[in-house]
């Protein structure tokens, strides 16, 4: 390589300049292997001929997106709504009230009136019961005796005067029996009905005060300065639904059914009977609702606008949109 010197000429009008040698350029070497990233393939064609660059292997693959193929990109899929239709979104765990539900048993009575005869007192005893689920699944329904304990002598001296027939209820099984087998399904349970206090006291039976629900309790379902109003009011006014229609025997079942929907629907789901820890799980389950529901309007929001950009964009913008997609894949990389 010939070294750099300087000269001076002079001119024929006398004056002088200089004139200055420079050895070569050298000529350009090819870049490392490293440089040759899919993110820098246009500097690459900018910066190297074309017999001296390395191609890394698959990028011959590798095409220039058209506007039709972004666009078909940022539609769903068939395949994925078919997978999204098959595999749905998992649903948020029940509250506590939700599993509460599981444990409500309805409890209704209907009773024989009978007299001491000759003119003597006027008693109520029980003759059927029943007890039904939240969903109406029937648990228990029994016909009882309420004479069954005591001696054929005495059973001649009581006249039936109304309630349940004695056709239903004389070769029954005996009341304590039937109270057996209701103690033995209340267990854990959480027991709803209304005028409790007094189906209770007719079948000799206990439920602890904390799993008792009994609609005549609410206030909701209170007649003026707090007294009593029948089922079959509550269930018109309310269910819009007819029950214990005169001239027809009641139903206990259907009895059993009405309180149970008055409670859920009145009482159960209401904030002003929540406790301080329902309430919080309330109120944080809708938030979480609202956000997922936000998050994904700007999801889709933010898809529609992408499909919009592309499907406007020229075709001689191409090569702005290539170096976009390269410079996206060479920071995910």
């Amino acid at each position: 390589m010939a070294a750099e010197f300087t000269a001076t000429t002079s001119t024929a009008g006398g004056g002088n300049f200089r004139v200055q040698h420079r050895p070569p350029c050298r000529p350009r070497l090819a870049a490392p292997a490293a440089a040759f990233t899919p993110g820098c393939w246009a500097v690459r064609r900018r910066h190297y001929p074309p017999e001296q660059r390395r191609r890394v292997p698959g990028a011959a693959a590798r095409q220039e997106p058209s506007a039709a193929s972004t666009a078909e990109a940022a539609k769903p899929s068939k395949q994925k709504d078919q997978q999204g239709a098959a595999h749905p979104p998992a649903q948020p765990p029940p509250s506590r009230l939700q599993q509460e539900v599981q444990l409500l048993v309805a409890l209704d009575v209907e009773y024989a009136h009978l007299r001491l005869a000759p003119g003597g007192r006027h008693v109520s005893l029980p003759a059927e019961v029943c007890a039904v689920d939240a969903e109406g699944r029937v648990l228990l329904y029994e016909h009882c005796n309420p004479l069954g304990q005591l001696p054929e002598q005495q059973r001649r001296r009581w006249r039936h005067v109304g309630g349940a027939p004695p056709a239903l209820w004389q070769h029954a099984a005996p009341l304590s029996e039937v109270r057996q087998r209701l103690a033995a399904l209340l267990q854990g349970r959480i027991l709803v009905g209304h005028h409790l206090r007094k189906d209770l006291a007719a079948l000799a039976l206990s439920h602890p005060a904390e799993a008792t629900r009994d609609t005549l309790q609410y206030r909701e379902l209170q007649g003026r300065r707090g007294s009593g109003r029948k089922l079959a009011d509550l269930s018109a006014e309310r269910l819009g639904r007819r029950i214990q229609a005169p001239g027809r025997r009641h139903s206990p079942r259907e009895d059993a059914q009405a309180a149970m929907d008055l409670y859920l629907r009145e009482v159960h789901f209401q904030e002003r009977y929540m406790a301080y820890d329902d309430l919080v799980e309330r109120h944080l389950a809708e938030i979480l609702g609202t956000a997922s529901l936000g998050s994904g309007s700007d999801e889709a929001t933010a898809a529609a606008d992408a499909a919009g950009s592309t499907g406007s964009s020229s075709p001689d913008a191409g090569g702005s949109a290539l170096g976009g997609s390269c410079g996206g894949d060479g920071g995910s990389s």
